[in-house]
């Protein structure tokens, strides 16, 4: 008999143990990017409900027709299931009349500022 009447009828034990490395790999790649993935919608959706909240709270301070003074507000709300925190500040400009709004969102007990908003508002 010669070697060619004995071909090769199924994979070697080192064939199988790369193959088996290859797959190991690619899973474990999948599972990697699936979790990256996971993480990047749930800090994209933080950041979506702390800019609603900003627009809502500029839309709020825009919409009423109050005497304005220099001030601060810190306050809190639940808003998607969460609760968050929001800084408003009215800041004289030097122009009479004429005041600079600034609005920071953060989720509550977090100190990293998720939204943040500036416009002018007249007396």
């Amino acid at each position: 008999m010669t070697t060619d009447e004995y071909a090769q009828k199924g994979m070697t034990l080192v064939e199988v143990l790369v193959a088996l490395a290859i797959l190991g790999l690619t899973v474990g790649s999948v599972f990697q990017l699936i979790g990256q993935t996971a993480r990047f919608i749930s800090v994209s959706e933080e950041r979506l409900l702390a800019r609603i909240i900003v627009d809502n709270v500029m839309v709020e301070t825009l919409a009423h027709h109050e005497r304005i003074e220099e001030t601060q507000t810190l306050a809190e709300l639940e808003f998607g299931g969460q609760q968050w925190t929001y800084e408003r500040d009215f800041v004289a400009t030097g122009v009479q009349g004429i005041f600079r709004v600034d609005v920071r969102v953060r989720p509550y007990n977090r100190d990293q500022v998720l939204a943040h908003a500036t416009t002018l508002k007249a007396q």
